[in-house]
């Protein structure tokens, strides 16, 4: 989505990566790839949708999730 914001808060074993679609509209699959993150590899979401990750050569981790308008995604390593 061109008008979301993603915020990305990172502690000692894990982060939390807030995502808000300014859109407003559901998206069944919306991706996001975050730097520096290849290192988690157990995830979960505020509201119990389902999260998959993939870890890429370049140290990123892509994050996909169906989005209604905002949720929270955990990653823990």
């Amino acid at each position: 989505s061109p008008i979301a914001e993603i915020v990305r808060y990172d502690g000692p074993d894990r982060a939390v990566v807030f995502v808000i679609d300014h859109a407003a509209e559901p998206v069944e699959r919306f991706t996001v790839e975050l730097p520096d993150a290849a290192g988690f590899a157990r995830t979960f979401t505020a509201s119990g949708s389902p999260v998959e990750i993939q870890a890429n050569d370049d140290g990123s981790l892509s994050v996909a999730l169906p989005l209604d308008t905002a949720d929270a995604v955990v990653l823990l390593k």
